[in-house]
């Protein structure tokens, strides 16, 4: 078939082409025959007026010589009548007579015979006659005959020409009509191809909708984390502000500029972790050296104050060692804290790779956050929904390719909250909720997505048999045929299909019927297809 064409309309196209073939090679065998019956009326027609022609001729010559025998069997009888008494008078006037009849005198003893002989001769002429008149009269209603039927054959003929010219041009016309929708392809090649490419475009519809359900999920865990990824952007925003506005005073207080502030950053890490200690140190010495002079400062000046002390040499020699002793175990002290800042400075180092791991422990905490947000909830409504939404969609779509065949002025859409719409096509494409069909459609959608079930539940394939348990009785007539054209296009796809209804139009469209027909007393009766075959039951 074409698109758009089932296959069982060109199996219909295929027989009457068959059937109009078979009547024109009959018509022409009709046609044949009645030509080859004229020609031979014809022929007999053409004979008949030969014939008839003859006869004419012979009729006008007897009728001539009947004329001329009559005038001399008259003038004999008269003759006779006086010959006795004027023999000898009429002797010499009959003798001219004589003579013109090529006879002789009238005293000649066989002249009697003679004439005897030519009228016998005239009345066998007027016997033949009479016989070629009644041939021709019993053969003028023949030859009418023979006219009528070669006038009704000629006319059968052209009505027979005229029918086959019309079935001819009839033929013409639905193979150049079958030319571009199959291409010149025969029935059952086009028919095996067409299915093999349904079954392969099935399947890659199946692996499509596979890998589109895997593209949602991982859009929506990309779009999580891109959610993510935006309020962690807008928090380093505002961080970055904050330390773009910090950076003026600092660097204004620092005496650098954003260019020495840049080639710092433009550094190696290990070279500007190396600095950072070394300028570390610097700053914990120039502290150190800060907080002695004052101290020293602060000594002195108490010392000045003080005035010069009164102990002798040898006291304050004891005071100097005792101080050196403390400044040398202060040293001590300081080397000790500094092998703890060196100790603290290692440790650094070596926990240096956990940023990376707590980085990537981040990513991993937002890819589980994106789906907490997608799919979280305590009791999996959320998934489910996720889940229920994604085989609706795939429903929806399996039942808009039943329906485009049951009905193609409605298409199905989900509207929100799993909830189902349709789309009226006539109507400019404006959606309708599914309570404003009629019973007949509602039926025909429910059929569509009782199919897409099937083929569902059947990965990928029609179910082998399907059962319809009433539902018809709220169909029109156009709605009821409708149906029914869809079923037994079902039917001629190799599937069982079973109704039960109580509808009574329906049994002229269902060839195989099973009748239940109750008896009373707990018993009925089951007829199988109108044969006769009963089965009691109780």
């Amino acid at each position: 078939g074409a698109p758009g064409e089932a296959p069982g309309g060109l199996a219909a196209l295929a027989a009457d082409i068959a059937t109009a073939q078979q009547d024109e090679a009959a018509a022409q065998a009709e046609l044949v025959g009645l030509r080859r019956e004229l020609s031979e009326a014809g022929t007999r027609r053409d004979s008949l007026r030969t014939t008839l022609a003859g006869h004419a001729t012979a009729r006008e010559g007897l009728n001539a010589d009947l004329f001329t025998t009559r005038g001399l069997h008259a003038l004999a009888l008269r003759e006779a009548e006086v010959a006795r008494s004027q023999a000898d008078r009429l002797a010499a006037a009959l003798a001219p007579t004589l003579a013109s009849l090529h006879e002789a005198p009238p005293d000649d003893p066989a002249l009697t015979t003679r004439l005897a002989a030519r009228i016998a001769r005239v009345v066998a002429l007027r016997e033949a006659r009479e016989k070629a008149a009644t041939g021709l009269a019993s053969l003028a209603p023949r030859i009418t005959a023979a006219e009528s039927r070669a006038e009704g054959a000629a006319v059968q003929a052209r009505q027979t020409q005229d029918a086959a010219t019309v079935r001819k041009a009839t033929l013409d016309t639905l193979c150049a009509e079958r030319a571009p929708l199959l291409g010149g392809e025969a029935t059952a090649l086009h028919r095996s191809r067409h299915n093999e490419e349904r079954l392969t475009a099935l399947a890659a519809q199946d692996t499509t909708s596979k890998a589109l359900a895997s593209a949602v999920s991982a859009a929506s865990a990309a779009h999580a984390r891109a959610e993510a990824a935006e309020v962690e952007r807008a928090r380093a925003g505002q961080v970055c502000e904050t330390a773009h506005a910090a950076l003026g005073p600092a660097l204004a207080a620092s005496g650098l500029m954003e260019a020495d502030l840049a080639a710092l950053f433009s550094l190696p890490v290990a070279e500007v972790e190396a600095l950072r200690q070394r300028l570390r140190a610097l700053d914990d010495a120039v502290t150190s050296a800060r907080a002695t002079l004052a101290s020293r400062r602060q000594d002195q000046a108490e010392i000045l104050a003080a005035g010069l002390p009164d102990e002798p040499p040898e006291a304050l020699t004891e005071t100097l060692a005792m101080l050196e002793a403390d400044t040398t175990t202060r040293g001590h002290r300081i080397g000790a804290i500094d092998g703890e800042f060196r100790r603290d400075a290692a440790t650094r180092a070596s926990l240096a790779g956990l940023e990376a791991e707590i980085a990537v422990a981040r990513a991993e905490l937002d890819v589980w956050q994106a789906v907490n947000h997608a799919v979280g909830s305590r009791n999996g409504d959320r998934f489910a929904r996720v889940a229920q939404s994604i085989t609706l969609d795939l429903l929806v779509d399996h039942a808009n390719r039943h329906l485009a065949d049951l009905n193609p002025r409605y298409l199905l859409r989900r509207a929100a909250d799993l909830a189902l719409q349709v789309e009226d096509r006539d109507m400019g494409g404006e959606a309708r909720a599914t309570r404003s069909l009629s019973g007949g459609e509602r039926f025909l959608v429910s059929l569509a997505l009782a199919l897409a079930l099937s083929r569902m539940g059947g990965k990928g394939g029609l179910a082998a048999t399907l059962f319809i348990d009433e539902g018809f009785g709220s169909l029109d007539t156009s709605s009821l045929d409708l149906a029914l054209d869809a079923l037994e296009s079902l039917q001629s796809q190799g599937r069982q299909v079973g109704v039960i209804s109580h509808v009574e139009a329906m049994k002229d469209r269902i060839p195989t019927r099973i009748a239940v027909r109750k008896q009373g007393g707990g018993k009925s009766v089951v007829e199988i297809g109108g044969t006769g075959f009963e089965l009691a039951s109780d």
